[in-house]
């Protein structure tokens, strides 16, 4: 006899996921039925497109249009191979295993158990849990993590909905507090290649295996498609875009003292400060950057500009403007001081 056999805890998480399996593999084939439909309405319409063909052949069999039904029946019949096929594949890839009867599903929990050491399963939420052991990838801590298997759901590739890690000692990125694992934000962990692989051991009812699957991903590192990437774990973030960086990798401000990174920082052209992007400033008249302390207000508008700009602390605008005015007194009084011929005879 099975150890559970009397083990009515286990009994009803056996129970549940026989029922998620029933209920998943109904949706699947119900999937299958509507996947087909197109292709058997492309059945219907080559029945027609043929009977064209043999009616317009009777009439004249050399015509035009005894041509053209022709070469629409050669188009729908590879239009239509293409589409079995790929109905083909879909079915096969997306099969239907064998529910497994009661005594395999003890079994698979007996298994999770000489695995993981144990597991849980909450009827209420209808959810099935394990815990791993303590991981470490690189020299960096992570913790132990608790796998989370929805039973209650429809098996489907939206494994997000299925299944949660969740970190019980979490040491999450510098940069990132979601992310505690490489692989896992939130509590939603990717599972990259291994995601068909996850799906057909779900729905074969081999949930021992599923559990190490998602065991092996945390586990591994996979420096392609990382949340943060390990040697940007510790780093500290970048004040300006929040990223991760090492200590060679970064830089201060001189005029905030803020930490940034190589990317995000800039210098001054005038004094060569190093300055992030939210210390970096324009010349009003020039457009050139630089850092506040090298701009200086005009004194007749108040525009910032830098010392190449500003010639008897006015900028270019203004001195124009100045000059322009002073030409203009001078013109008038140069009027004034003239007198007119009739005035000059006038007085004479």
């Amino acid at each position: 006899m099975p150890r559970h056999q009397y083990d009515r805890h286990a009994l009803c998480c056996a129970y549940q996921i026989q029922d998620t399996l029933r209920q998943s593999h109904l949706a699947l084939l119900q999937d299958h039925a509507r996947w087909a439909v197109p292709v058997m309405q492309q059945f219907t319409q080559l029945v027609r497109t043929s009977a064209l063909l043999a009616r317009a052949v009777s009439r004249s069999p050399t015509s035009r249009t005894a041509r053209m039904v022709d070469q629409r029946l050669v188009h729908q019949l590879r239009s239509t191979t293409r589409d079995m096929q790929t109905l083909e594949h879909q079915l096969t890839t997306d099969s239907c295993p064998p529910i497994p009867p009661l005594r395999d599903l003890l079994g698979e929990l007996d298994q999770i158990e000489s695995e993981f050491g144990g597991w849980i399963y909450d009827h209420l939420a209808k959810e099935l849990s394990t815990t791993t052991e303590p991981i470490s990838l690189e020299g960096i801590a992570l913790g132990p993590f608790k796998i989370r298997l929805r039973l209650g759901q429809t098996i489907t590739h939206l494994l997000g909905r299925l299944c949660w890690v969740q970190a019980l000692e979490p040491n999450p990125a510098t940069g990132n507090s979601e992310v505690t694992h490489p692989h896992v934000s939130g509590e939603a962990v990717c599972v990259g290649d291994a995601g068909p692989d996850l799906i057909r051991a779900l729905r074969s009812g081999r949930v021992c295996d599923f559990f190490l699957l998602i065991r092996g991903v945390l586990e591994n590192y996979n420096p392609n498609s990382p949340y943060v990437r390990l040697d940007e774990w510790s780093g500290e973030p970048c004040s300006d875009c929040g990223q991760s960086t090492h200590e060679d990798n970064r830089s201060s401000c001189e005029a905030c003292d803020r930490s940034v990174c190589d990317e995000c920082i800039s210098s001054c052209p005038h004094c060569d400060k190093t300055i992030c992007f939210g210390c970096v400033t324009q010349c009003r008249s020039c457009e050139q950057t630089s850092c506040a302390q090298c701009l200086a207000p005009c004194a007749s508008c108040g525009d910032q500009v830098c010392a190449d700009c500003l010639d008897n602390d006015l900028c270019p605008t203004c001195l124009e403007n100045q000059h322009d005015d002073d030409d203009d007194i001078n013109n008038e009084s140069t009027n004034d001081t003239q007198e007119s011929p009739e005035e000059e005879n006038a007085t004479a």
